[in-house]
């Protein structure tokens, strides 16, 4: 007779082990019939919590073994599970605390036969390294404390609202590499955890892991030289602290390919080519993928491989040239080792060009291969594509065209983008990318170059745009990004903004402009440290964003961060050396350090035009000379009362003046200036965040009275 089997299925999900510190001495002291009550007491607590967040129990000993679909799920039960246990230590008059660790991995998961279970074997069974990482973690961890791996940690960080803490303050640190007891590589190890609770510092060491690369203490002060050495030199760290980020081996950037057609109108088809395998190989597990904005400055770049490898901050470089004639198409597809230029893998194509998309696949699929890199399975996560759901070779070329015009960025490209968007959704009135692309574009440049009547219809049509593209394609990020600038920019609806930036976010976990989407949401309902790690995460695939390294300097000073935020400031100017209102971030720096001359001399440095004359105006009032600062606040204010009022308020919260301040915060709210969203996170207006007035005006215009940025001082 056959034995009768089940479907085993691989899949990712969240792993969380906990364990009682103590057990064994906790039975000693009370004897069994005592300790067994409170156990059980304690186990009840746990099944709770599960069932509240969305737990399944697979295995109990000592603790518990559960399963949760998402990382935010097993870290609100941690909490909760941290704060019952002190509640029930206090009831009992026992000292209860536990260890836990938390890992998001790859694992085989199966569901026992209903014979199995009735003999006694557990109704699911999980299987894989995921489920030893999630014990060698609870098992490193202090009592009272929670772990997490890399890839748990950064999920659930991004969900952080979804976490319940009881009122305490939530923390996230990372406590560096661990060896961890029969694991081959070593793990990044992080802490989450509630300030006065949780143990909140490292683990240490100890027999079931030790700290990675630990010095004898005989070369600690020649590693303390060598990184005070690398701070002076102007180190650029990502994570909070000193920690440079090494190059991951799986990484790449695809530079674009050279159009070899001798038809320069054909360079739309070659960056297209580009672009989707940029797009395709973002959408697999584990794997960075440089964003099309700072690969495609290396477009005929002279740099070696280990140059571009290097300023990229990846291992791989896919390139390659496309030659388009006729109704044929050959392409020569390369994947070079950065470091050496040893080639990986290389082949060339010759295929008609309607099966362009089948070759595209083909393409990604062998570097996907060469890479070692599986599709992306993130929970909530769903495969992306800006591919005609027609197929058409035609709309998808005017989509390609209106891409490439996005990215000129100028008030004419912006017109080009949007008739090569319109053109594309007439021949496939179904394209739901193009409708996302059409809305944003259209918005973008009503806001910086329109108004009135014009910016009124305009943004009408955005919505129509939006809208069908949810309507057609709701899983589409790009079109959840479109909705959160409409809500934001347009509507100044903040909370509907990071709903949608979240979603966005979920459905495409790899998208650099879907992280730093819900980054540039988050300042305005008071969140700027997760602003500044989220777009810390979008900078690591978009290395040469320049408008990105201003927004992320303006989270690190607002947080209070004043030498990290000079240096992002500074990497944004040598990217883009004219850029507007990058030497008047630079002048605000100045001025919250109070150095008034170092202020003044970064406005000076501002480009002609309004920024140049707000920064003269913010810096003039914190130095010495009164009469000029009166003299440029007053023309600031005739000049620009429509276009700068937030930033007039500014330069009053600046002189000490609060009637004055609350009085062009109104105007500026009347004429929907955008700087309000800045409220929460602006330094300058935070000098009176105890002033009755903010907290009415934060809740006039629909924001949050709390904030983790800091004020400047009076």
């Amino acid at each position: 007779m056959p034995i009768a089997t089940v479907p085993h299925v691989r899949q990712i999900c969240t792993l969380l082990v906990c364990d009682l510190a103590d057990s064994t001495a906790l039975m000693e002291r009370l004897g069994d019939q005592r300790a067994s009550e409170l156990i059980e007491r304690h186990d009840q607590l746990a099944r709770g919590l599960a069932a509240r967040h969305h737990g399944r129990e697979i295995d109990k000993t000592d603790g518990f073994l559960l399963l949760f679909e998402r990382p935010s799920h097993a870290v609100a039960w941690a909490m909760a599970y941290h704060r019952e246990l002190h509640q029930l230590s206090g009831a009992s008059g026992e000292k209860l605390r536990a260890r836990v660790g938390i890992h998001m991995g790859d694992v085989v998961t199966w569901e026992n036969l209903p014979e199995a279970v009735a003999q006694g074997a557990k109704p699911m069974e999980v299987e894989g390294l995921a489920k030893s990482i999630a014990a060698r973690l609870a098992q490193l961890a202090l009592p009272g404390q929670t772990l997490l791996t890399e890839s748990a940690a950064s999920l659930a960080r991004r969900a952080e609202d979804e976490i319940e803490t009881g009122g305490a303050e939530l923390r996230w640190l990372k406590h560096g590499c661990y060896h961890l007891k029969g694991l081959p590589e070593p793990v990044d190890v992080f802490e989450a955890g509630c300030v006065g609770a949780a143990p909140l510092r490292a683990p240490g060491s100890g027999r079931t892991g030790t700290r990675a690369g630990q010095p004898r203490r005989v070369f600690v002060l020649a590693l303390a030289a060598v990184v005070l050495l690398a701070v002076a030199v102007g180190g650029w760290y990502w994570q909070r602290g000193p920690i440079a980020s090494a190059i991951p081996e799986k990484s790449v950037a695809v530079l674009p390919f050279s159009n070899d057609s001798g038809d320069p109108g054909q360079q739309f088809f070659s960056d297209g080519l580009s672009e989707n395998l940029i797009n395709a190989l973002s959408q697999f597990a584990g794997l960075k993928v440089i964003s099309r904005n700072s690969a495609f400055q290396f477009r005929n770049s002279k740099d070696t491989s280990a140059q571009i490898g290097k300023a990229l901050g990846v291992a791989h470089l896919l390139e390659g040239s496309v030659q388009k004639e006729g109704g044929e198409v050959r392409i020569t597809a390369t994947l070079v080792n950065a470091p050496d230029s040893s080639i990986l893998w290389s082949q060339r194509y010759d295929r008609p060009y309607q099966d362009l998309f089948a070759l595209q696949d083909e393409i990604t699929s062998a570097a996907a291969a060469a890479l070692q890199v599986e599709l992306l399975t993130a929970p909530g996560a769903v495969l992306q594509s800006e591919r005609p759901p027609s197929g058409n070779l035609a709309a998808y070329a005017a989509y390609q065209h209106g891409v490439a015009y996005d990215a000129l960025g100028t008030e004419q490209s912006f017109q080009q983008a949007i008739d090569a968007y319109t053109e594309a959704i007439r021949i496939d009135p179904k394209y739901a990318a193009a409708y996302a692309q059409l809305s944003s574009t259209t918005v973008i440049r009503a806001v910086q170059f329109q108004g009135g009547t014009q910016a009124i219809e305009a943004f009408a049509r955005a919505r129509a745009a939006v809208d069908t593209a949810l309507a057609l394609n709701p899983d589409l990020s790009l079109a959840h990004q479109a909705r959160a600038n409409l809500l934001q920019l347009v509507d100044m609806n903040w909370r509907g903004a990071e709903v949608e930036a979240q979603r966005a976010l979920l459905l495409a976990p790899n998208d650099a402009k879907a992280q730093f989407g819900l980054a540039y949401i988050s300042p305005a309902l008071g969140r700027v440290r997760r602003a500044a790690d989220l777009a810390r995460q979008a900078l690591l695939v978009d290395p040469r964003h320049s408008r990105w390294y201003e927004w992320l300097s303006y989270y690190l000073a607002a947080t209070g961060q004043f030498d990290q935020a000079h240096q992002a400031i500074e990497t944004s100017i040598s990217l883009r050396p004219d850029g507007a209102a990058n030497y008047e971030q630079l002048a605000v720096i100045e001025i919250l350090r109070g150095d008034p001359a170092a202020a003044l001399a970064a406005a000076r440095k501002e480009p002609p035009g309004i920024w140049h004359d707000i920064a003269m105006t913010l810096a003039l009032q914190v130095g010495p000379d009164h009469a000029a600062a009166d003299a440029a606040l007053d023309v600031l204010s005739k000049q620009h009362a429509d276009d700068a009022a937030y930033q007039i308020a500014e330069a009053y919260a600046l002189r000490n003046d609060p009637e004055a301040t609350f009085r062009w915060l109104e105007r500026a709210w009347s004429n929907r200036d955008g700087g309000v969203f800045l409220l929460l996170s602006d330094p300058l207006i935070l000098r009176y965040k105890d002033d009755p007035r903010f907290a009415a005006f934060a809740a006039k215009v629909g924001l949050p009275p709390i904030t983790d940025a800091v004020a400047m001082k009076l």
